[in-house]
């Protein structure tokens, strides 16, 4: 499993930095709208470490329909299907013929009470209509070692790389920094393990 995670990641940087070849910044919600948020999450932090691209965290929160509010979206609010059965009575109904003409108990107890509340969402919210739900994205940007491909970085230093020298030009790891400065003196005669 982990290896699984670990190759859409990969091939998710490499959609990430394409991405960025065509625009300087862009959202993720528009870009990688499908993209589970724990792989994108893990992609951008890769590229950060390499400083390949920066990236801020952008919280909106959004409406949200209920069950029983997309149920008045298909099939009319409470207050028109009570209207609609009590104008077809033309006598007028009781709560349980009511209830028995529209076939659902919860439109009768809904309608009997009206909001005027000016505040719309909360009205909603009240009537347990709708919910705010938490979405985050992410705003992404070029860093300054942008590049179309990730370069390897090295973790460890070979016998063959200090005897060719390849260790100079080689791109070391974030934890190998201070190492080439310790390796540009001479070392005659020691080992390094």
């Amino acid at each position: 499993m982990a290896q699984m995670d670990g190759e859409i990641v990969g091939a998710l940087t490499s959609e990430i930095l394409q991405a960025l070849s065509k625009a300087d910044s862009v959202m993720s919600v528009d870009t990688f709208p499908h993209t589970p948020f724990g792989s994108l999450k893990a992609a951008l932090d890769r590229l950060s470490a390499r400083s390949m691209l920066v990236y801020e965290q952008v919280e909106r929160e959004e409406a949200i329909l209920e069950y029983e509010a997309e149920n008045i979206v298909s099939n009319r609010s409470h207050e028109a299907r009570v209207f609609e059965a009590v104008r077809k009575a033309q006598g007028g109904l009781t709560i349980r013929v009511l209830e028995r003409e529209i076939d659902d108990p919860n439109v009768t107890k809904l309608s009997q009470g009206k909001t005027h509340s000016s505040d719309i969402l909360a009205n909603l919210k009240k009537r347990k209509l709708m919910k705010m739900q938490k979405f985050i994205s992410f705003r992404i940007k070029k860093g300054p070692k942008y590049a179309m491909k990730l370069v390897k970085e090295e973790t460890d230093l070979s016998h063959e790389m200090l005897a060719s020298g390849s260790w100079k030009s080689a791109t070391l790891s974030e934890w190998f920094r201070p190492l080439p400065v310790c390796l540009s003196r001479s070392f005659t005669g020691a080992t390094i393990e």
